[in-house]
């Protein structure tokens, strides 16, 4: 395909609306990715998740030695309803929703391991492509297959949105997503309101400390994002809760911080008179760094050059990642190999057209680096090249 067929894919893509719990565009972008797929002559499998939703995963050449992974993700968080179905061209840009996280990337991917299928060096690389349906929460049903996954793989590609500039992520920040739960004592307000214990306020307190905790600087960042509780202002409310995300630069803090959470928690329960619970929803480790993505990030940039665009050395993002969990398995995770965009969860998502057509070609570059054993680390063994 050429750059404008890729734009062309992904505009038609970004109109289907497959947010986790969408059953029906789930599978409408599953069968979309499959036929592309199928082009290339993979063995595409279809891989039933514990919550009826479905994976796909394509494998070429999966005898191989030298094995890559490569990830994304159909969700975006935009339901049925989300005011923006269809894609806009807005000058240099493709606008709608999962332009940049993740469809994008599936383009991307797609393009590079079918133009890999043309070239003599292809022989020389095994590839899977994991395509799940629950990459936004952290892929809490397909988590167990990708992992599995990874194991078998010397190199992970994560088809996320490249950092600004189009340079990889080289390190990411962790997430723990919590609800926080009070439960206090119902009364009225005019006739015994001595008799309740006010839940929102109570939250309200909780929430103000755990506010307290943010601080950049230690690479902690703390977002409160939702809050719902009470009923009728004539009634003393006895239930409140707030969601939250945490993030985090250092593996420790990720148990830190909810341990605090909790800490700051009893001591509003005890003071209120209330029942406060903290709950960790899900979390993500940070994505640490590897000496061997040095090496592969450094072979992406020689190869950016050669194709004329110049990369970054890599960058730190604050967002979370699968890309952490996957490199718990022993590979070497490159992530942010997806397209150039913004705007992520919001009207405004947009990826830069052209950064399809660029990226899919620095990855095609670099998988026929691998394929030819030029790049080579000591921990997949004898050069086999």
């Amino acid at each position: 395909m050429d750059d404008t067929d890729l734009v062309g894919v992904l505009a038609e893509w970004c109109a289907i609306p497959s947010t986790v719990g969408d059953s029906a565009g789930a599978a409408e972008m599953r069968a979309a990715v499959a036929a592309r797929l199928a082009a290339t002559g993979a063995l595409i499998r279809d891989h039933p998740l514990a919550d009826g939703t479905h994976a796909l995963v394509g494998r070429m050449r999966p005898e191989h030695t030298l094995q890559l992974l490569v990830v994304a993700h159909t969700d975006t968080p935009y339901g049925a309803d989300h005011p923006v179905r269809r894609a806009t061209r807005e000058g240099d840009r493709l606008v709608g929703p999962g332009a940049a996280e993740m469809k994008g990337g599936i383009v991307v991917a797609l393009a590079a391991l079918a133009a890999l299928e043309t070239t003599a060096d292809s022989g020389g690389l095994g590839w899977t492509l994991a395509v799940i349906p629950d990459g936004v929460h952290g892929a809490p049903q397909s988590g167990m297959l990708v992992r599995e996954l990874a194991r078998g793989a010397a190199v992970v590609a994560v088809m996320g949105r490249a950092a600004p500039g189009g340079e990889p992520v080289r390190s990411r920040m962790g997430v723990v997503r919590l609800r926080l739960v009070v439960r206090g004592r119902a009364a009225h307000a005019a006739r015994n309101p001595g008799e309740g214990r006010n839940a929102i306020v109570a939250l309200a307190d909780v929430v103000g400390a755990v506010a307290g905790l943010d601080d950049p600087q230690r690479g902690v960042m703390v977002n409160v994002g939702r809050i719902g509780g009470g009923g009728t202002p004539e009634r003393v409310p006895e239930f409140a809760v707030a969601e939250l995300e945490v993030r985090v630069r250092k593996a420790a803090q990720l148990a830190e911080i909810p341990e605090r959470i909790e800490q700051l928690g009893t001591g509003v329960a005890r003071r209120r008179d209330v029942d406060v619970r903290v709950e960790v929803a899900h979390a993500t480790p940070p994505l640490p760094e590897q000496a061997g993505r040095d090496t592969l990030i450094a072979a992406l940039r020689q190869a950016g050059a050669d194709l004329g665009v110049g990369l970054g050395p890599g960058t730190e993002s604050a967002e979370g990642s699968l890309a952490a969990l996957l490199a718990d398995e022993g590979p070497i995770v490159l992530d942010g190999m997806g397209v150039v965009g913004g705007g992520v969860e919001t009207a405004a998502e947009y990826c830069v057209a052209a950064s399809l057509g660029e990226r899919s070609r620095l990855l095609t570059a670099l998988m026929r680096r691998l394929a030819r054993a030029e790049i080579w680390l000591p921990e997949w063994g004898e050069r086999t090249g």
